[in-house]
């Protein structure tokens, strides 16, 4: 009798996509009021479980571009070889990124992803507990702009005269969305500079995949020019290898129930009608 044909990893990701829709929808249009639900279901269980997924991907990003990087730049002999490969390297990061950011704006300007989401949708219900010492300072802030706002009074509608003291700027308008600013690009020497780290563990800690790139590649080419002592570090990092890449398939294997969990989160908070613009967001990623 043949055993059952498995179902591949992507039918389980699309099983659980689908289900995670039909699940928030129903969430969204029945139970949006339920004294339970949201802050258990949306916000406990499927809010926990999806952004464990989350930091699980983030987790295994650096440590993966690393390792992998030292052993495939360390299995290299010849010393300009290496060399060859670092630059083609650290090169191919550059120009793959500068296509994927033009790209990106391009068809974000022309698809507008973001249009038709609600973002105060996600902020409902959300509370921020702040500490004693922040409560007062509310307290004071409040008490000073009311006593301000007074004196304004006076000094317009009893003196005739213009406003005293203005408005103070506060990061958040009175619509609660916070006001954006954008920086100034870097110089172009500061970019260079900034390649090569200056704390590698630093760069790690951070994400900064361009600055690991650059250290695993140094790393490999030390390595390779080591000897004996190099080969002995590098039987290390081919095992250690070998481990991350098993993590990688055990969190492959999670993924449906991953994504399960994201997408029925977002439905619940966002509805059916979101599955448009959430669409050409998820179209404009791939």
């Amino acid at each position: 009798m043949p055993g059952k044909k498995k179902l591949s990893l992507t039918a389980k990701i699309l099983i659980g996509m689908f289900l995670g829709i039909a699940l928030g929808s129903l969430i969204n249009g029945l139970y949006s009021e339920g004294a339970w639900v949201k802050p258990y279901l949306v916000d406990g269980l499927l809010d926990v479980i999806g952004t464990i997924f989350i930091n699980a991907l983030k987790m295994l990003v650096v440590p993966l571009v690393l390792v992998s990087l030292v052993c495939g730049t360390a299995a290299l002999d010849d010393a300009r070889r290496v060399g060859t490969v670092g630059v083609k390297a650290v090169g191919l990061y550059l120009v793959t990124t500068a296509i994927a950011i033009t790209l990106a704006l391009t068809l974000a300007v022309i698809v507008n992803p973001g249009k038709g989401i609600d973002p105060d949708k996600f902020l409902q219900n959300q509370t921020v507990e702040l500490s004693p010492l922040e409560k007062e300072v509310v307290n004071v802030k409040t008490n000073l702009n009311e006593v301000r706002d007074e004196i304004n009074r006076l000094a317009t509608e009893e003196l005739n005269l213009p406003p005293l003291f203005t408005k103070e700027e506060s990061p958040l308008p009175e619509n609660g969305r916070a006001r954006f600013t954008v920086n100034e690009p870097p110089p172009l020497k500061q970019v260079i500079v900034d390649v090569f780290p200056s704390n590698p563990f630093q760069a790690m800690s951070q994400g900064n995949m361009l600055q690991v790139i650059v250290f695993a590649v140094l790393f490999g080419i030390a390595l390779t020019l080591s000897g004996k002592h190099g080969t002995r570090i590098l039987e290390i990092f081919q095992n250690l290898n070998e481990v991350i890449m098993k993590l990688v398939l055990l969190l492959i294997e999670f993924a449906p129930y991953g994504v399960f969990c994201l997408v029925a989160g977002t439905f619940a908070k966002q509805g059916f009608g979101a599955i448009v613009p959430l669409g050409k967001y998820f179209g404009l990623v791939l």
